[in-house]
Order: C-alpha cells, then structure tokens, then sequence
C-alpha cells in the first residue's frame, strides 16, 4: 500500500506566511518560551555571554551576593559564594524542547518496578502506616511518588544543589527570581540544620532529597517524621511523612479529581499523575 492520499489545501501568500511567523515569534517572546534563547544587547544569547565572559558572571555573582545579604549576614554569603567549589554548571539548562519522560515512566510500572515497590512497602510499611493515618494518604501513592522521584532514594541526583541554583541565576535571566528565593531557603536550611551548602546533592533544578522537595517546600511541606529534632529528606522516615504532608496540604480527598489535583501540585505533568495512581493500583492489586 502507498502512503495515505493527501487533501489538496491552499497555499498562504508568502508574506502571509512570514507576518504568521512574525506574530507566534512575538507571541512566544512574550509568553517566555524563548527564555533559554534569551539574548543581550550584543545578540549574543546570555548563557553564553555568561559562561564565556567571566565579567558577566562575575558582575551576577555579586548582585547576587548583594541581594542575600539583605536577608543573612554579609561575611557568610561572602564565605559560601568565595568557596573554592562553586561553579557554574551549563548542564542544568533545560533543552529548548521539553520532552516528557515517557521512557521513564513506562518503565515505573513494569513488572520487576512493581515488585521493587512491593518490597518497599513491606519494609516499611510501620513509617507508611503511620504516614497514612495522620495524613490520610495511601501508603501505595506515597511509594509511587518515591519510586519516580529519585527510586526509593537510590538516585538523588549528582549536582551540588548551591550550584544548580546558582548557575540557574546567572546562566537564565527568567529564572532570577525563582534562583533567589531558592538559594535563600536552601541558605536558611543550611544554617538550621548547621549543613555544608555544597554537601547537599540534588536535581538540575535544586530539589534534593528522597522524594525531591525544592528548598521552599522544605521550609513549607517538611515533616520530622521519626521525631529527632531534624528534618531530613534523605531518611526514609522523613521523607514518607514529608511527601504525605505535601499531597495533603494540597488537598488530598476521596475523589480521584482531588488526589489528581494533589499530585499534579506536585509535579505539572499529567503523565506523571497517571503513573502515580497506576503505580498504586499495581501495588494493591499485584501479588507478589
């Protein structure tokens, strides 16, 4: 068989055709899709501008210095952003076409996943009960989110969290003010918890932890689920009550809708929604 006939249709006028592309150009400038791309006086993308002209880094790096110490003293900022470790990092720049993961999720809900999780669940089923009780979520989805986000806590991501932020707030202009309030609530949990600011690894986008909060979700969402006087999320037991409290501040209920909803909060894309219930499907209904 030869390929599908194809309907005839008019051609546009070209100049049709260019003032179209002119409009959706503009229109994506607007609404920010161009914000890896974003360009300079010079022309020159700025990620570029920064990597390669240490000026440019230099004069983000004390803006902000500047802007941190406003909020904790100066001589500390100065110290962690003099540290011999910082870097910027090109690799936690998003493509310029987002892809969604479906390889990845196809692969949660395989047998051999499922299975995993199984075991999981037994194993720490006294932390997911207790989790459940109090925060009314089913064991089952709290270890679906844990399975996707970092797989029971096996992979917690290689980059140094205060690198990821800061290469974020030099290298993407738009990311500015998301890579400041980040940077000051990782600061503030730092200092909390007495931590190293470049012992903490994390993702490209400087969530950290088993079940990858953002330092503001930390600060927000996080649960000292085994009662020792510290939050961290890269115990199994506060992690469980950190993602449970998370999924019930933002409206966990009976409906599938809610539950849809809460989880979406969590992470902005439907196919990740879907593979969390599927996951807890497949836990309660899989023999093992």
């Amino acid at each position: 068989m030869g390929p599908p006939e194809r309907k005839h249709r008019a051609k546009w006028p070209i100049h049709w055709k260019l003032t179209r592309w002119c409009v959706f150009g503009l229109l994506a400038l607007a609404l920010g899709f161009g914000e890896y791309s974003y360009c300079n006086e010079s022309g020159i993308p700025h990620r570029q501008m920064a990597t390669q002209n240490p000026d440019v880094a230099e004069a983000a790096k004390q803006e902000l210095i500047h802007k941190l110490s406003e909020r904790f003293p100066e001589e500390e900022i100065n110290a962690i952003f003099s540290d011999s470790r910082l870097e910027v990092d090109k690799s936690v720049i998003p493509p310029k076409k987002y892809r969604p993961a479906v390889s990845y999720y196809k692969r949660i809900i395989t047998p051999v996943s499922v299975r995993d999780g199984k075991s999981y669940v037994e194993r720490y089923t006294s932390l997911l009960s207790g989790a459940q009780q109090r925060y009314g979520i089913p064991r089952e989805v709290i270890a679906g989110i844990l399975r996707i986000e970092t797989n029971f806590g096996r992979n917690v991501g290689r980059r140094r969290v205060i690198n990821s932020l800061y290469s974020l707030y030099v290298l993407v202009p738009k990311r500015k003010d998301f890579a400041l309030r980040e940077l000051g609530a990782f600061i503030s949990i730092c200092r909390k918890n007495s931590w190293d600011p470049y012992g903490i690894l994390g993702s490209p986008m400087g969530a950290f932890g088993f079940p990858q909060f953002l330092p503001s979700s930390y600060l927000l969402y996080a649960i000292d689920g085994d009662g020792d006087g510290t939050i961290d999320l890269f115990s199994s037991a506060d992690a469980i009550y950190s993602t449970a409290s998370y999924l019930h501040e933002f409206g966990w209920g009976k409906s599938r809708k809610s539950q849809f909803q809460a989880i979406y909060a969590y992470n902005h894309e439907r196919k990740y929604v879907k593979t969390v219930l599927t996951y807890a499907d497949r836990l309660r209904t899989t023999k093992k």
